[in-house]
């Protein structure tokens, strides 16, 4: 069994033009997923789904990893009303072709709070019920872009990365910021601040 961390970078944001590609803490925000998916001991893959694979491939040079892949996506993939079920069925059906019991998680640049205990743990629930998908959410249930955890048999029978009744990892308010638009990068850059202060 396979674990696959699918990442969508697009290049173009309408409401926060170069979201994908800010920086938090003098750091981009692709490497501090790509970075934290590698240390996390849960992840085997880090699949970057992207239209500009150049930009991205600049970033992550310094990371000597061959777990690291850019997949380029077609432009008709990139479009503001492209869903991510669609990019995801992408990554699976036509680039990778993973087995049924392999794992994806999905995640989300702009949502660069969460830790590595975070994503140990929601892969546990996912191995203790592989029939559902685990997706993170506030404390008031809403997703928050964290990560969406399933089996690829189960995406190909709901073509969706929410699933039909997912299991529900809640994660305090302070580590579920999803950054859409500059005001909440700020408010990101302050939290995650706060955190490394208080960190051993």
């Amino acid at each position: 069994m396979t674990t696959y961390a699918i990442i969508p970078v697009k290049e173009r944001s309408t409401r926060f033009p170069g979201k994908n590609f800010a920086s938090l803490a003098g750091k981009p925000l692709i490497t501090h997923a790509v970075e934290k998916l590698l240390k996390s001991g849960t992840v085997d893959e880090v699949l970057i789904s992207t239209d500009t694979g150049e930009k991205v491939g600049e970033i992550i040079a310094s990371m000597p990893e061959e777990r690291v892949h850019i997949l380029p996506r077609s432009p008709w993939l990139a479009e503001d009303t492209t869903s991510t079920d669609s990019v995801v069925g992408d990554v699976i059906e036509r680039q990778v072709k993973p087995d049924p019991d392999d794992i994806v998680v999905l995640t989300q640049v702009t949502s660069p709070l969460w830790e590595i205990e975070d994503l140990f743990h929601a892969v546990t629930w996912l191995i203790r019920r592989p029939e559902t998908h685990v997706v993170s959410v506030n404390p008031a249930y809403q997703p928050n872009g964290n990560f969406y955890i399933f089996k690829v048999g189960v995406f190909r029978k709901t073509k969706s990365v929410f699933g039909r009744k997912p299991q529900l990892y809640v994660l305090p308010f302070e580590r579920s910021i999803d950054i859409d638009y500059p005001y909440q990068l700020a408010i990101a850059e302050a939290l995650y601040k706060g955190a490394q202060s208080t960190k051993p």
